[in-house]
């Protein structure tokens, strides 16, 4: 298949991350089984179905399983017949303001309150973070950092070309996601904080880490503990550190793993600002950057870029209420009700030099050890 045309259709590219390589790879597994499915469905199309004896899929949903036309909002037939699958097996489309209504025994009967209310379609988590940290809009990108990472800008505007290794899933029949996942994040310091034994007092490591100058310890890494997901896709990628001595010590390493995961942002940010050429803001959510001021100016600083950090502590919770604020009437516009937010962290220009160059370094060693995008 042309793997262009495929992601120019779908937005996604025909990677392990998505239904089609999963289907295929299940039905070589285990045939049998593969042949006696009947529907394929995600956790929330199961509870609908369970809850009302009918289902069906929004289109974010499943715009983030590599089988939905992005544009015409239908089930791909090209990429159904790649899967040995037909629509058939998938759920009947719907957009995240069409509910059903009525709940069948016996959950009727248990919660009497709920019985006649709506109940919308479950939306993507990204697409529900980015709405719940104020990501409304194109001029604002949202920076999510937990266990793993992304890059993601919602826009009303048609994506004709897609940047290479980037994806677009859908908001809603007007909006789309565009971004890069990262399957690193928080999980590279946690892996560290472990490995390296470092101390136990947070405050302490976080003194350490503030009080070094910016890629001062010489060590380029390559973060990619669970492989690499956006924008090379090399999910066979491992990590790498490279320039240790006698002399390094174990903060060291942690501040050069955490300078890698701001230049992984960094070329998401880069490819995603190709096309969201007018964005003003960045707003970063998640637990390892909120609980990290000095990774958070770390980011700031390699994006050389201002960083706004969410004060929003359930971001994606909050951008599921205001979308169904938005399909039940209630607000006229999805940014009628502005996120809180918190510290801002402004690059320092002073510092673009040494992170231009560990940024270069970052990539020959990408280069010579992963290989090219």
């Amino acid at each position: 298949m042309d793997e262009r045309n495929v992601h120019d259709r779908t937005g996604t590219l025909i990677r392990s991350s998505y239904l089609p390589a999963q289907l295929r790879w299940l039905e070589q597994s285990d045939a049998r089984t593969f042949k006696q499915v009947k529907r394929w469905m995600s956790i929330g199309e199961y509870l609908h179905l369970q809850l009302f004896g009918e289902t069906a899929v929004s289109y974010s949903v499943a715009s983030w399983t590599g089988l939905l036309d992005r544009r015409a909002l239908h089930w791909d037939e090209a990429m159904l017949a790649a899967s040995h699958i037909t629509s058939q097996h998938l759920s009947p489309l719907v957009d995240r303001d069409q509910p059903m209504q009525g709940l069948r025994a016996p959950w009727a009967e248990r919660w009497p309150a709920l019985a006649h209310i709506p109940w919308y379609p479950a939306v993507g988590d990204g697409a529900a973070s980015s709405i719940g940290c104020g990501c409304t809009e194109q001029r604002r990108m949202a920076l999510a950092l937990g266990t793993s990472g992304a890059i993601r800008v919602t826009t009303t505007r048609a994506i004709e070309d897609i940047p290479p290794g980037l994806w677009v899933y859908r908001v809603d029949r007007e909006r789309s996601l565009l971004g890069g996942a990262l399957s690193e994040g928080g999980s590279i310091w946690a892996w560290m904080n472990d490995t390296l034994q470092l101390s136990d007092d947070p405050d302490e490591i976080e003194r350490e880490l503030a009080a070094m100058e910016p890629d001062a310890h010489g060590l380029t890494v390559l973060p990619f503990l669970l492989g690499e997901r956006s924008p090379g896709w090399h999910s066979d990628a491992r990590a790498a550190v490279a320039g240790l001595s006698l002399h390094t010590k174990p903060v060291e390493i942690l501040r050069a793993g955490l300078e890698s995961i701001g230049y992984r942002f960094r070329e998401l940010v880069e490819l995603v600002s190709r096309e969201a050429h007018d964005v003003q803001e960045v707003v970063a959510s998640g637990n390892p950057i909120l609980r990290s001021p000095a990774w958070s100016q770390i980011i700031a600083d390699v994006l050389q870029r201002p960083i706004i950090i969410t004060a929003e502590n359930e971001a994606t919770s909050r951008g599921v209420a205001v979308l169904t604020l938005a399909s039940l009437g209630l607000i006229n516009s999805l940014d009628q009700l502005p996120a809180a937010v918190g510290q801002t962290f402004h690059a320092r220009s002073e510092h673009r030099a040494a992170y231009s160059d560990g940024a270069e370094r970052h990539i020959n060693l990408y280069r010579l050890l992963v290989g090219e995008r």
